[in-house]
């Protein structure tokens, strides 16, 4: 039975040729002649260009994410915590997680390449934590274990209706630099889109945020509330995205329409404004956009922001609009 192999592009290797080059070499040294041949040269032509790929650069462009790793401590509770009261929970889980974990876990489930810059600690939850990325197919080649720290923990509290309450412990995320930032600027280079969040120091953001655009990226950044933005990265930012409490902080105006223009004055390309169980509104320099939350019954709102930004530079990539890359986030 005749096996019919694939046309794969082959090269040959004239290994004649540079067996009697390096005889000759040899002779020459051993009788002193210095009559040596000069420098190795043969043709190299392919057989077949049969099997030859795009160049890596004409390639699908990836996702690079610049952000925390945490293990999330989530504790289930009837009602959230108050002051001089005790709350029970008969539900906990203990998973990775963290805005920068989950949103590049969120590009790798929807099929595309994304690659990670962060920081874990040198503990069993480090190793959780790569176990969880490797496993979902995230390229960790910018995640390092940082000597002597432990890894971020999110405790979490959520109540019956979703809504949550969040203990931070920043750990090796507290020990992210613009140094090792810019250390890993090789992993920008055919990158789409660089998603950013306040997790790491805002020098560390705002040195990812010139990377992806000295690599031509575009970016996607998620503030929390609370934290100072430079000016300078509101005008590399292309597309805005907080949630109502940390656009309430930021923009000194009630009004979510108002918020969003306040954000496009300050240098900001486009908005979108996350509005819990209310949905989105998405403000670009011509129009704007009310979205309505898909009707889904609320179990835990943890991530629910990463997950959208995810599938929305994912779609963006697949060459949807902005309008319906929203739409499609959404859900």
């Amino acid at each position: 039975e005749c096996v019919h192999y694939p046309g794969i592009s082959t090269l040959r290797i004239p290994y004649c040729e540079f067996g009697e080059y390096v005889c000759a070499q040899l002779i020459s040294r051993c009788e002193k002649t210095g009559n040596a041949p000069g420098e190795f040269v043969t043709d190299c032509a392919l057989e077949n260009t049969l099997s030859l790929g795009l160049p890596y650069a004409h390639s699908a462009k990836k996702i690079v994410v610049v952000g925390s790793i945490n293990i999330d401590v989530t504790l289930n509770v009837e009602e959230l915590p108050q002051p001089g009261r005790t709350v029970s929970t008969s539900r906990h889980s203990i998973i990775p997680g963290g805005k920068g974990a989950n949103q590049a876990m969120g590009v790798a489930k929807l099929g595309w390449e994304s690659c990670l810059i962060a920081k874990v600690g040198n503990d069993v939850d480090a190793t959780m934590a790569f176990q969880a990325l490797n496993s979902e197919g995230v390229n960790t080649t910018g995640v390092r274990r940082e000597l002597g720290s432990d890894t971020g923990k999110a405790y979490i509290h959520v109540q019956e209706d979703g809504e949550s309450m969040m203990t931070l412990f920043p750990g090796a995320n507290g020990t992210m630099t613009a140094e090792y930032v810019r250390s890993m600027s090789h992993l920008f280079q055919n990158a789409g889109y660089c998603l950013l969040s306040t997790g790491p120091a805002p020098d560390c953001v705002l040195q990812a945020a010139r990377l992806s655009k000295g690599h031509g990226a575009q970016t996607i950044f998620k503030p929390s509330s609370g934290v100072e933005i430079p000016e300078e990265l509101y005008h590399l930012t292309d597309i805005f995205v907080p949630n109502r409490h940390a656009a309430a902080k930021l923009a000194p105006f009630p009004e979510v329409e108002r918020q969003a223009e306040y954000f496009l004055e300050q240098g900001v390309q486009n908005v979108i404004i996350t509005l819990g169980h209310r949905g989105c509104y998405l403000r670009t320099p011509e129009q704007a956009f009310w979205y309505d939350a898909p009707p889904v019954a609320t179990v835990d709102a943890t991530g629910a922001a990463d997950a959208f930004i995810a599938a929305l530079a994912v779609y963006l990539l697949q060459n949807y609009s902005l309008e319906d890359a929203v739409e499609v986030a959404s859900h």
